[in-house]
């Protein structure tokens, strides 16, 4: 008797999957992989063109939260060419464009392409539902993974793709959330299909797997906190609330659960964000 398929036509999370002792998608076929990527090849941009569209304050704007948990601590570094992976726009990697000489950018909404990012050289290119990166071993110097991977199957290739290409003494910046973002086999008002977020402990398992060492590893976006800002029409992405934010992510973060049930769990950091440096 074949087993019960999510809403999604795939499988049922394992109960390790549930409890965040294993990523949910790792171990996919790659005839599930491809319905997944299928499903979200073009989510994102979908939501994020209907919250442009509607004028409404964007949640994925991040350029004070990325100068104060990457940029700061990179003064004085530049990079002749930056992987800029799954970077939507572009906005996000901006910002970099006076360091860098050029960026490669892998990005699936074809809407979204370009020539040049902040008016460097940009070659976008494909993602393959494989997960595997059509670049030479070491050929880049920065990756920048902003909130893409946990939109991914198989993270553990992904993140070994990346490895692979970065250069030794190379740079990665990388944040993606820890959390389960809710129950993923089902629809989900303001995401996409699949997302989920990725255990912190599997994530730093698959760096140090790929000779990926931390630099830098900061808790951020306790949802709690985001709330009571959005609730007083305060905005949560200016510089001084994350700094606030980074305080009390520090703070609290014993607090940080795979499962957010109830207002306790909320009360602790969302999201991971990692420098890295190859070898």
């Amino acid at each position: 008797m074949n087993a019960p398929l999510t809403r999604f036509g795939l499988p049922q999370p394992t109960p390790d999957e549930l409890e965040g002792r294993a990523l949910y998608g790792d171990a996919f076929t790659p005839e599930e992989m491809a319905r997944w990527f299928a499903n979200e090849e073009a989510g994102y941009h979908a939501l994020a063109t209907t919250i442009y569209q509607s004028g409404a304050d964007d949640p994925f704007e991040s350029l004070h939260s990325d100068a104060f948990h990457f940029y700061r601590h990179l003064k004085g570094r530049t990079w002749p060419t930056c992987l800029a992976f799954g970077c939507a726009d572009a906005r996000d990697v901006e910002v970099l464009a006076p360091r860098v000489d050029q960026f490669i950018a892998i990005e699936p909404a074809r809407a979204w392409w370009r020539e040049t990012i902040g008016g460097k050289p940009a070659r976008f290119m494909a993602p393959r539902s494989d997960g595997k990166i059509d670049l030479p071993d070491g050929s880049v110097d920065l990756v920048t993974v902003y909130s893409v991977l946990h939109h991914i199957p198989n993270v553990s290739t992904v993140v070994g793709e990346l490895a692979r290409v970065l250069r030794s003494g190379g740079q990665m910046l990388l944040r993606e959330p820890a959390v389960s973002m809710g129950d993923f086999t089902q629809p989900r008002v303001g995401l996409t299909a699949h997302e989920r977020g990725i255990p912190p402990r599997l994530l730093e398992r698959m760096f140090a797997a790929n000779g990926l060492t931390i630099v830098r590893r900061a808790p951020m976006r306790v949802g709690a906190f985001s709330k009571v800002l959005g609730k007083l029409g305060l905005n949560a992405n200016s510089a001084t609330a994350v700094r606030a934010d980074a305080v009390l992510s520090r703070v609290l973060g014993f607090n940080m659960r795979y499962w957010r049930r109830n207002v306790r769990d909320r009360l602790g950091p969302a999201t991971m964000a990692y420098i890295l440096e190859k070898g």
